[in-house]
Formats: structure tokens, sequence, C-alpha cells
């Protein structure tokens, strides 16, 4: 893939140790990923490279933010987004199969491309939710009327009846 040209990292001629690199994944690069859920971000990604003798140690730290509707009131807000993946890279002749966090790599391989990598990881590390708190953070968007609106239309549970229709089971004799 050309557009990920710059998530290409030579690793053959690296000395054994870490190293240190740094990405900016932003809404040109979610672009190139079908059904992506992110659209707007300003997300960092800093990778730190281990090379050892028989295989890579790749350290994902993902912090930053994207735009996205509050669960709570629809309004576009930024939601904060932060994680820290790793993943190993092993050489082998063979072709395996992929492993939850560890890819094989032929030993004549002499870069990786991280650009996959990264996306999933920050996929992953999406919050369960897009809401802010607007009581305690600083963040004073919250559309106050569709809280209030919402508030008022919210459906009312049913009165329970005195018995439950668990209670019959209460009386089961399951001694025969």
């Amino acid at each position: 893939m050309e557009a990920f040209v710059n998530f290409v990292i030579p690793h053959q001629g690296l000395s054994p140790g870490y190293h240190d690199y740094h990405f900016n994944v932003n809404s040109s690069f979610f672009e190139q990923f079908d059904n992506s859920p992110i659209i707007e971000s300003d997300i960092d990604i800093n990778l730190q490279l281990e090379k050892r003798m028989d295989m890579l140690v790749l350290d994902f730290e993902i912090t930053g933010h994207f735009k996205g509707d509050c669960d709570r009131c629809l309004v576009e807000i930024d939601v904060p987004i932060s994680g820290h993946k790793s993943l190993m890279v092993k050489y082998s002749e063979d072709q395996l199969d992929e492993e939850e966090e560890i890819v094989y790599i032929s030993p004549v391989d002499h870069e990786i491309n991280v650009a996959r990598y990264i996306y999933e990881f920050v996929i992953l590390s999406l919050p369960l939710g897009n809401r802010r708190d607007c009581d305690i953070e600083d963040f004073k968007f919250c559309d106050n009327d569709l809280l209030k609106k919402l508030n008022e239309t919210s459906i009312e549970e049913p009165e329970k009846s005195n018995g439950s229709q668990w209670d019959a089971l209460k009386n089961i004799n399951f001694e025969s």
C-alpha cells in the first residue's frame, strides 16, 4: 500500500537494542481502511522497537483523541483515547499463521510495515462509550435542552404486582 510508505520500518540494518519511532495518525490514515469507525482524529503513536537476534518486540503507546458523537446528548466531541499494546515479530522460514500477539516474517524480509498494526491497536483502544462528564471536566458542550427532553420522555417502568412471575417456582417440590 503506497499510502502507508511512512509506516515502513527497515529493521535489517538496525543494531540490537531499542529504537524509538513516532507516528501521527489522522483522517487521511483512517480513510485508507473500509468502514473505519474513526473519521477525524489526532492520535500519536510512540513505538519502541527492540531488536533482538531472533525477533523484534514492538511496544505501541497510543494517546490522542478522535471526533465522535456524545452518547448522552449527540453533540460532536473530542473523545480521548489511550492504550498500550505489544507485538512480537518472529523470524520463520515457514509460512505460519499470525497469532494474537505474534507475527511471523521471513528472515530475508528487511522491513516491516506497521500501519495495519497501528490501525488494529487504535481500534482496540477505543473507549466503550463516547461521552465526557460535563459536571466533572471543564467540558461544557453538552446539549442540556436535549438531556432535559430525554429525562422528560423517559419510559417509566410498569408497576410491579405484589407477586412475581417467579413466585410460583418457590413451591416446586423436587423430592419425589
